[in-house]
């Protein structure tokens, strides 16, 4: 995983909710869009939840601003794993919440 502002693909997970099952993945390439309306490209693509490598809060308030919660400072791991720790909820996050 890359820094939001940085990558050349996101991957976007379907999960089955009451398995918790990843039930597809695709990856498809940056929207074209500035990164203050990144949140609500994603949103047209499905997007409900993010998990990112991003360090700083700046991304993680980005999409709170738009009800999308986003889980920030994610280890370097194969996304589809990601999304399983998160919803087993064994993925360590970054705690700060944001400021305004």
């Amino acid at each position: 995983m890359q820094y939001v502002g940085r990558c050349e693909m996101f991957v976007l997970i379907d999960v089955v909710s009451a398995t918790k099952d990843v039930a597809a993945s695709s990856e498809m390439p940056v929207p074209e869009c500035s990164q203050g309306q990144l949140p609500s490209c994603l949103e047209t693509y499905g997007v409900t939840h993010v998990i990112a490598s991003d360090k700083g809060t700046r991304v993680r308030c980005l999409f709170q601003e738009d009800s999308i919660p986003a889980l920030t400072r994610a280890p370097t791991e194969h996304a589809a794993v990601l999304v399983c720790q998160s919803l087993n909820g064994t993925l360590a996050s970054d705690e700060n919440a944001c400021r305004r």
